[in-house]
Order: structure tokens, then sequence, then C-alpha cells
């Protein structure tokens, strides 16, 4: 199950939420400061931190957990105050805001996690079945051409016996 670490100090909005994420299977830790959130990050990362801009050290957040600096990304709970998208937040939730809104916000921010296109393999990364077997799936599911037939190789008889030596 995702874990979500919620920054913010507003008893109202950490209510919401709490309730809203935690309906739909998310696990929310919640943490009043930037320090704190810290030290959770270390104990168990979070799949994604949510933060208010408001919150002293929210630049702190941002450096260490979006996406640019290879963490789980950052969806910055906005007041409306300072220009949106200036603080190095992967995402963002106006506040006031719904449950609906928070849910929808967070799956976004999910999403957005995932890339485009896998990587293709390196020397010491395993294979999946998808990448093994993807042709042979496309094929039988009717998402591919179909290969063309080979023909089975022909078979050899086997060699003549070998006459007996002179003695």
């Amino acid at each position: 199950m995702p874990s979500i670490l919620v920054v913010e100090q507003e008893p109202h909005y950490v209510e919401r939420i709490s309730v809203a994420l935690g309906a739909e299977g998310w696990r929310v830790r919640v943490v009043p400061t930037v320090e704190q959130a810290l030290q959770a990050a270390a104990a168990e990362r979070p799949d994604l931190v949510m933060a208010g801009t408001g919150a002293p050290g929210f630049d702190v957040l941002t450096f260490s957990f979006s996406r640019r600096a290879g963490g789980p990304g950052v969806l910055a709970i906005d007041a409306g105050v300072g220009a949106a998208g200036s603080d190095g937040a992967d995402a963002r939730l106006a506040k006031p805001f719904t449950d609906e809104q928070v849910v929808l916000a967070v799956r976004k921010a999910f999403l957005a996690q995932r890339p485009a296109a896998a990587p293709p393999p390196t020397v010491d990364q395993k294979l999946t079945s998808h990448d093994i077997f993807g042709d042979v799936l496309a094929e039988v599911e009717g998402d591919a051409p179909p290969r063309p037939v080979i023909a089975p190789p022909r078979a050899v008889p086997p060699p003549l016996p070998r006459p007996p030596w002179p003695p």
C-alpha cells in the first residue's frame, strides 16, 4: 500500500487529507514540520510527499524529495501565496480543496511517477517475462502481425552401416 507523507500544520486540512486518502487505501503519515518529515522519511521512504507551501523549510522538502532530485515527488498544498510552480514542487493542490480534489491530485502525482517508456535493459538488469515473451503475447492477443512460418528441417537419413574390415 502506498505511503504518503503529509507536512501540514492546519488541522482542518490534515483531517481532510487523512480521511480522503485513507478511504482510498493509502497509508498517510502526518508530521507538522519539515525536520520531522526528514526524520520520518529516513525511517521509511514515502511514495509521495504532500506539503504546505507555507511550511518553514518547504524549499528543503522540494530539494530533497522532488522527482528532479531522484525522490518520490512533492505535491505542494498551495495557499495561493507566491508564484505557482517556482518552488520546485512536482504538482500542486490549491487550498481550499475537496476530498475528491485531494484524491485526484494524488492519483495524478502517482501517474506522473511512472516513466513513459521503460529504458532498455542493461547488462546487469534482469529481463521480465514481458521483455522475453512480449512479441509472442502480442501475436496471440492480435496486437502484432503473425510471424512468417518457417518450414521444419528435413529429416536426415541415418548413415549406412559400415562394412566389416577384412581380418
